[in-house]
């Protein structure tokens, strides 16, 4: 019940505050012409939230995860590595057909590792222009592979910035950040040109005595060359991080090192008419960790009483490859566009080494690559000046080796689109399937003696948003209700839940454009699950909302936000305070200060660790995913 007055109160303060401040609408259109996001969207892709680069900048968002707070329906959430995923819960598998994250047309993912979000969430993104979030299981001329959320961040590029850049900052616990970046248009090419080092260190944990980690520490270069029909991009990473509780069963390891190096590799081409476009990409990734522990890590069967030996250390090291390759191509026909697209996505994993107690198990993994072909159509038609009809249809097959089976899937996707004046209706209705990942393939291979086979998950999703402006206001108010079949659990070995889950989402979203500086951002959600009946909690609902304001006083630019998310755990809700002020010394020169959970009350996550001899439960609660955190920082421009 005070959830709901605290909610109230945020909504009557909204409202009055709008009222009291006066309209400036042809400056307001003027700013938003100047958005890259204008030319980037995909009005008919699905439902999109937009963050621009004044609204990066003005928030001095730093990373992807900073976002999280911001998008409806995500939590701000870190796994037992200390590493992102908005829907982590304990011993379920992270599953990147939830959330991907792509940067331009490049998806950042890798077949074990998964999303890119647990990757790079959390490494600095100064060198994003904007950043695009697509809700509702987007086109497949986004994603190939199905996804309920998609985040599209573009880099800046040369053609417009033409400009060097250095930063630096340094925040609480002794975190230091610095980058820089250059970029030219030349007669027939521009380039943008990008390095960061950041040393994030966070606040240690408590457990049992052992003092758990999650700093972590990067090396980031990106590079992009662009012509008029060509891009080149190349992005590289070489990183070590502490794994904070890991798979200990106590969660005590005295070691938890991570280390990788990633590289990914983009090339594309669009002709004059933008009707052709190819792209080709490659990702590499090698990463090795090193657990020992005060408590087990696990136990592998033995020939003798108790059957079983327990084992303390591990070491893996692995090398994951992507390859990617993708072309559409566009036709024109009186009122009706049509969108032929062929891809292929090759995935290789190998385990170098899988040292289990000082035991080398790496042969046992036979499987070891997936390849996935795919044909997409998209048609679009306009019935007439007010309205719109798309129609995707996917297909898929994905080659599974060694003895896992292959599997054939087919998708659909039925949009509609109104517009009138200052209003706009968008209803979509998707049936598809969610393919296993490779890593629950292979586990599930391993722990069911290869005789457990898993499933496709079924979704089933209408939805439907309306959009309508008025004056210097844009409001949008989204409904859709989604029906999952066969999901994916894990219990020991990996199953097909029989119940039918049903999750209803709903958000409210209103931007109020004081000026053209000034605006002020609030949004509403609300999850209402039923997660069938063999479910403990089989009915439950989540609800979660956000207030910014974005304000500049003179050469003074400040913005404050407040968030706040229910908890599902039985923990407190979360309540994050961020604030940021920005100082303009010269067109060259600005300072920021910049805070983040200044109220140290934001969403928290229970640790759960079970011995699967025993049943014994380990619980580390209360841990903090946003540490309190005071910035200063600056960027000089030449």
């Amino acid at each position: 019940m005070k959830q709901k007055y605290l909610l109230f109160l945020i909504m009557f303060f909204y409202s009055q505050f709008i009222f009291a401040i006066g309209i400036d609408s042809l400056l307001n259109e003027l700013a938003r012409k100047d958005d890259l996001s204008s030319y980037t969207k995909k009005d008919t892709a699905g439902f999109i939230h937009i963050f621009t680069r004044v609204d990066l900048d003005r928030m001095k968002i730093r990373s992807f995860d900073e976002l999280i707070d911001k998008i409806p329906f995500l939590r701000n959430k870190l796994d037992n590595y200390g590493l992102n995923d908005p829907y982590y819960q304990p011993y379920q598998t992270n599953n990147p057909s939830r959330i991907r994250l792509f940067i331009n047309d490049r998806e950042l993912l890798t077949p074990l590792f998964g999303s890119g979000l647990r990757l790079l969430g959390q490494m600095n993104i100064s060198y994003i222009d904007h950043i695009e979030v697509y809700h509702g299981v987007p086109s497949y001329d986004i994603a190939i592979e199905p996804s309920v959320v998609v985040i599209k961040a573009y880099t800046k590029i040369g053609q417009r910035e033409n400009i060097t850049t250095m930063g630096t900052s340094i925040g609480s616990h002794g975190t230091y950040d610095a980058y820089a970046y250059k970029s030219e248009n030349l007669k027939d090419y521009s380039y943008f040109a990008y390095v960061n080092y950041r040393n994030l260190k966070r606040d240690k944990v408590q457990n049992l005595g052992t003092e758990l980690s999650r700093d972590k520490k990067t090396t980031h270069v990106y590079g992009q060359l662009s012509t008029e029909t060509s891009n080149f991009e190349i992005q590289a990473v070489d990183g070590s991080l502490d794994g904070f509780a890991g798979t200990s069963w106590n969660m005590t390891p005295q070691n938890n090192d991570i280390t990788f190096k990633y590289l990914s590799t983009s090339y594309s081409f669009t002709s004059l008419d933008k009707s052709l476009k190819t792209t080709l990409n490659y990702t590499y990734l090698t990463d090795e960790q090193y657990q020992s522990s005060t408590s087990p890590l696990g136990y592998l069967p033995s020939p003798v009483f108790p059957f079983y030996t327990l084992y303390d250390t591990s070491r893996v090291n692995m090398t994951e490859h992507l390859f990617d390759a993708k072309i559409t191509k566009k036709y024109k026909v009186d009122n009706t566009s049509f969108l032929f697209g062929m891809s292929n996505r090759f995935k290789k994993f190998t385990f170098n080494k899988y040292e289990l107690g000082g035991i080398d198990y790496s042969s046992i993994y036979t499987y070891d690559s997936e390849d996935i072909l795919s044909l997409f159509t998209e048609i679009n038609h306009q019935l007439n000046e007010n309205n719109q009809i798309i129609l995707s249809l996917n297909g898929q097959k994905y080659f599974e080796n060694a003895n896992l089976d292959d599997d054939v899937l087919y998708g659909a996707r039925l949009g509609h689109i109104y517009k009138k004046d200052n209003f706009i209706q968008k209803s979509f209705l998707f049936y598809g399937k969610f393919h296993p990942t490779p890593f629950v393939l292979l586990f599930n291979d391993l722990l069911s003696g290869g005789v457990g086979k898993i499933d496709s998950e079924t979704a089933y999703v209408v939805s439907t948003q309306s959009l309508w402006t008025n004056n210097n206001m844009e409001n949008s108010l989204l409904f859709a209700r989604t029906v999952y079949e066969d999901g994916i659990y894990f219990d020991g070995t990996y199953h097909n839940s029989k119940d039918t889950n049903i999750y209803d989402t709903i958000s409210f979203e209103s931007k109020y454009f004081i000026n053209s500086e000034d605006k002020i951002d609030l949004n509403l959600w609300t999850i209402i699950e039923n997660n069938g009946k063999s479910s403990s909690n089989r009915y439950h609902n989540q609800y979660g909302a956000s207030l910014d304001l974005y304000k500049k006083f003179y050469f003074v630019d400040t913005y404050n936000s407040i968030s706040y998310v229910n908890s599902n755990e039985g923990i407190a809700d979360g309540w994050n305070y961020n604030a940021t002020v920005t100082y303009q010394y010269s067109k060259q020169l600005s300072f920021f200060l910049k805070g983040k959970n200044l109220l140290n009350k934001a969403l928290k996550s229970d640790y759960t660790s079970i011995n699967p001899l025993t049943g014994h439960k380990t619980e580390l609660n209360n841990v903090s995913n946003i540490d309190r955190t005071i910035w200063f920082g600056l960027e000089y421009q030449f």
